[in-house]
């Protein structure tokens, strides 16, 4: 069986999906594993105290104009 979805994505892009179940179902079950993480995430932030922005920003590599220069 296909099923068809038609919307608009972020940019406004007017979008048309043709998906047979086998894909429909792996699309499913990606969505399912992103949220697992994403709440393993939250969770393990909890625990230690750390928050999503604090573990962003020591996730994220200093760009050259922050990088200290030895003279």
């Amino acid at each position: 069986m296909r099923s068809i979805y038609r919307g608009r994505n972020i940019l406004g892009t007017r979008l048309k999906l043709e998906l047979d179940d086998e894909a429909l179902l792996g699309l499913r079950q990606n969505a399912l594993r992103v949220k697992a993480t994403a709440a393993g995430t939250e969770q393990q932030d909890l625990m230690t105290g750390m928050s999503t922005r604090k573990r962003l920003q020591a996730a994220t590599p200093l760009s050259t104009a922050e990088t200290p220069t030895a003279f």
